[in-house]
């Protein structure tokens, strides 16, 4: 957990860095890298989306989802996000179709950073392909509820969900 936290702060660092270097030389980001940004994109020529979700509120299982683009990269789903007059502040976790980081994916993104409330969703097209996913935003406990109701809680990057969870999941749930 402790390696976890200085490996989390060290990769803060070094997006920051990255950062003001392309705002000094006058390009301007959507969004700061992330760890999810380390696993390659689709090869295949799928479509890369970016969701933005509201936090959670009192009484609300689902977080109301603001905004979903895609697109043939993150940039270009941040730049249609941003078209459409919403701001993808903070990059929360990825959804991604395939274990090991394979296949298509979904970059969601909240307005603030995760906090005890977390962040909810029903993963849609993930909904029968969810097979791995990445958390960040602060979001480092994530709980999955299959379609038998059975949830499970995950702590940190996932390549790969145990049966039962795999291609299974009704529900998703991301908090501090």
């Amino acid at each position: 957990m402790f390696e976890s936290t200085i490996s989390r702060t060290r990769a803060a660092l070094l997006a920051l860095a990255a950062t003001a270097a392309l705002l000094a030389a006058g390009s301007v980001l959507a969004a700061p890298a992330s760890a999810a940004s380390r696993a390659a994109a689709p090869a295949d020529g799928r479509p890369v989306c970016v969701t933005v979700l509201a936090p959670l509120k009192v009484g609300q299982e689902f977080s109301e989802v603001l905004s979903r683009r895609c697109g043939a990269s993150e940039q270009a789903a941040l730049a249609a996000t941003r078209e459409a007059g919403v701001t993808a502040s903070v990059q929360i976790f990825t959804l991604i179709e395939h274990a090991n980081y394979g296949g298509a994916y979904d970059h969601v993104y909240g307005g603030a950073w995760c906090d005890a409330a977390g962040y909810g969703i029903n993963p849609g097209w993930y909904e029968w392909r969810l097979s791995s996913f990445l958390p960040d935003g602060g979001c480092y406990y994530t709980t999955l509820t299959n379609h038998s109701g059975a949830s499970r809680r995950f702590n940190g990057d996932t390549p790969s969900l145990p049966s039962g969870f795999n291609d299974n999941a009704a529900k998703i749930r991301t908090t501090a």
